[in-house]
């Protein structure tokens, strides 16, 4: 236990090297001295016909030497509807060379041209989307030159009643966020009622599972009264440093108690030796480097798309290795039991593997562009609760009396063989 101590201590200052970002529709962003040629500001669904505002001050362009004058109308910021991505990408198949600026399947709102004389270099504009779509706002520069400015931006749907601002995007609703949470409560109460019913085989891991029951539960109350705050305001005034602590926790959480689980801890084994405490080390380490590349991937702004493909590679490339590293602890137990209780471990070890295919399917095989992330965070959410009923239905406490038990029972367990120390 004073080694699982220490690698909680590490995991606790590995997350605070990396803050949580924001994620509000109210942005304040300082650009300097960049010359990305595309950098994407906010990805928002608008639901009903909304607005984007855009104000920039303090502007300064320069052209690193022998390149001419920058051309202001070559820089800008332009709206791109999802719903023409395929005719946009088709215009650049046509001509490599264009800016993006001259694609006729965007909006542009302003340029450089329009901005005001120095010293103030500033200009601001409010865009009406008359329309429902997923929309990208995005600043272009076809110069190549070295851009520094100060940059506000809100985007935000409107009410029915045409004046009262909504700035979650569509579908980021609270309902599935409460949804959830009733889940984890009513999950929480049984497993209580469980609990206590087989109070005489409890062991420390079914604890650790009541626990990950209650973080889970306050997550997606923290989730929804961030979103309460975001949807009125705009900013989310603090609650969203909760939701990443929170998130983490889940999941660190959930990939110990897998492995726990999988080594059989508690149930056949009394205490873990030093080649199991290493695996699970590696897999809590791999859960920080996953967390942390999924927050980048989301969160992250202003962002240019390669930085959202590096951190997207990352985050599944951790998620590929700790879905491996995973399932050593199940094969290391499958060799020490026999009939239901390996067929149990095999069923496991599938809905395991299952999710991470799921997770890696919805981060890279599907186009980031057609599906916002709330479509991808809610298909995840269902996954991991299927696999906590499955995980803990398996591992439940049950009457240690009963030796006809479809796992533990009718000496399907043989502690013959186990990993050395």
């Amino acid at each position: 236990m004073a080694i699982l101590g220490k690698i909680l201590n590490v995991i606790l200052f590995l997350f605070i090297l990396f803050p949580a970002p924001s994620t509000e529709d109210i942005q304040n962003m300082k650009i300097r001295s960049d010359k990305r040629g595309k950098i994407l500001f906010s990805k928002f669904g608008f639901s009903h016909p909304g607005y984007v505002s855009v104000a920039v001050s303090s502007v300064s362009v320069t052209s690193p030497f022998p390149l001419p004058q920058p051309d202001p109308s070559r820089l800008g910021f332009m709206l791109l509807s999802h719903d023409l991505i395929d005719e946009y990408n088709q215009e650049f198949q046509r001509n490599h060379a264009l800016c993006p600026l001259d694609n006729k399947f965007i909006k542009v709102l302003f340029t450089f041209q329009d901005l005001s004389s120095p010293p103030q270099s500033s200009f601001n504009i409010s865009y009406h989307v008359t329309y429902p779509s997923v929309c990208s706002l995005y600043f272009v520069n076809c110069n190549l030159s070295c851009v520094s400015m100060d940059v506000h931006t809100e985007l935000y749907n409107t009410n029915d009643d045409g004046t009262t601002k909504n700035y979650l995007s569509a579908g980021q609703t609270q309902h599935a966020s409460l949804i959830f949470s009733f889940s984890y409560l009513c999950f929480l109460g049984i497993w209580i009622l469980v609990c206590f019913k087989y109070w005489r085989s409890l062991h420390m891991v079914h604890v650790l599972m009541g626990v990950f029951l209650v973080i889970s539960f306050l997550n997606f109350v923290i989730v929804a009264l961030d979103q309460h705050y975001v949807k009125f305001t705009g900013t989310s005034h603090g609650w969203d440093v909760f939701v990443y602590v929170f998130q983490f926790m889940r999941f660190e959480l959930l990939f110990t108690v897998i492995v726990l689980t999988g080594f059989g801890w508690g149930f056949f084994k009394p205490r873990l030796h030093a080649l199991e405490l290493f695996v699970l080390m590696i897999v809590i380490l791999l859960q920080v480097w996953a967390n942390v590349s999924n927050i980048n991937v989301e969160e992250t702004r202003p962002y240019s798309i390669k930085d959202k493909v590096h951190w997207a590679v990352s985050f599944i490339f951790a998620e590929f290795i700790c879905s491996f590293v995973v399932t050593l602890p199940m094969a290391c137990s499958v060799s020490m039991i026999h009939g239901n209780a390996k067929t149990a471990y095999y069923m496991f070890g599938g809905v395991v593997l299952g999710y991470t295919f799921i997770t890696w399917f919805f981060r890279m095989a599907l186009d980031p562009f057609e599906f916002l992330p709330w479509v991808v965070n809610t298909t995840e959410e269902t996954c991991v609760l299927f696999l906590s009923l499955v995980m803990f239905y398996i591992f439940k406490p049950f009457d240690d009396k009963d030796e006809t038990h479809w796992l533990w029972g009718n000496g399907n367990i043989s502690l013959g063989n186990e990993l050395p120390t």
